[in-house]
């Protein structure tokens, strides 16, 4: 239950703020699948995006999904994203 209300928040998040990164969140049919970035912050959700952009931009994307998100009990967020054309 957890992980879903954390993806709901980074697909909030990575929709509003997506207009000023590079890389944007969008529907998984709307590309080409270049692969998939994970990442691990203690920073919170907007860290977590900021990084997955960046290494979607790093991979030659244009645009990203979020496709899983975890949290440990320590407060880490582990959140993986498919990169796309």
């Amino acid at each position: 239950m957890k992980a879903i209300k954390i993806l709901g928040s980074v697909i909030l998040l990575s929709i509003f703020s997506g207009q000023a990164m590079s890389a944007e969140l969008v529907n998984a049919a709307q590309g080409e699948k270049l692969g998939v970035v994970s990442v691990k912050t203690y920073n919170g959700l907007d860290d977590a995006i900021s990084k997955i952009s960046k290494k979607a931009d790093e991979l030659g994307g244009g645009t990203f999904v979020v496709i899983s998100t975890n949290e440990n009990n320590n407060g880490n967020l582990h959140v993986k994203a498919a990169v796309y054309k």
